[in-house]
């Protein structure tokens, strides 16, 4: 599972940085030469990716302003790398992209009281609003997530998260909480995070 979200990122990376007019690059060729260690899965994420390209060509109706870009909170405490960002009906999005083999059209529903979106939606109230007020003068219009299903059946479902209020803040609380550990954990033991004390709550790698 992890193999093939990967390999889909890739290839909707390239694929909107070429609808943006940013690139040339072959999204089935960018999974084709992927690391090793995921392209194994490239056949069936080729089956995947032709049905997503079917399914955006009837849904996408956006102005893509970028891709695979990397945000800063303006206070400089955290950062996100967002999917896609875009401009539509006078608003600018924030997409997320999961895949799953499990249900497509409830899978957002899990989404919305994670963390990483709650730091997303407020990127996009701070950063994101104020960033592209020319081409989005009605401001934020939230976090979208965009879900490709990798079962037997290729579907795909796009939401509107509906990220609670009170989940929003509390989740800023607790980033705010955990930086100031991180810094106090600099502070302590300089900065090769593997000298640090183990924090359950933190990843220690790219999968937890």
């Amino acid at each position: 599972a992890l193999a093939l979200g990967s390999m889909l990122h890739i290839a909707r990376m390239w694929y909107y940085l070429g609808r943006a007019g940013r690139s040339a690059v072959d999204p089935v060729e960018a999974m084709r030469t992927a690391p090793a260690r995921i392209a194994w899965v490239f056949a069936r994420a080729e089956q995947i990716w032709r049905g997503y390209v079917q399914w955006a060509a009837q849904h996408d109706r956006f102005v893509v302003l970028d891709v695979e870009r990397e945000y800063e909170s303006p206070n400089g405490r955290f950062t996100a790398r967002l999917d896609l960002v875009y401009a539509q009906n006078g608003k600018v999005y924030a997409e997320d992209l999961k895949s799953t083999a499990g249900n497509v059209k409830s899978h957002h529903q899990e989404w919305e009281q994670s963390g990483q979106m709650a730091m997303i939606d407020a990127l996009g109230r701070h950063v994101l609003a104020p960033m592209y007020a020319a081409q989005a003068r009605a401001g934020f219009g939230g976090v979208i997530l965009t879900v490709i299903g990798t079962g037997a059946q290729i579907e795909c479902a796009r939401d509107l998260l509906d990220i609670p209020v009170l989940f929003k803040g509390a989740a800023l609380a607790r980033v705010a909480r955990e930086v100031d550990a991180t810094d106090a954990d600099i502070a302590a033991h300089g900065d090769d995070p593997w000298a640090y004390p183990i924090n359950p709550e933190a990843c220690r790698d790219r999968w937890g």
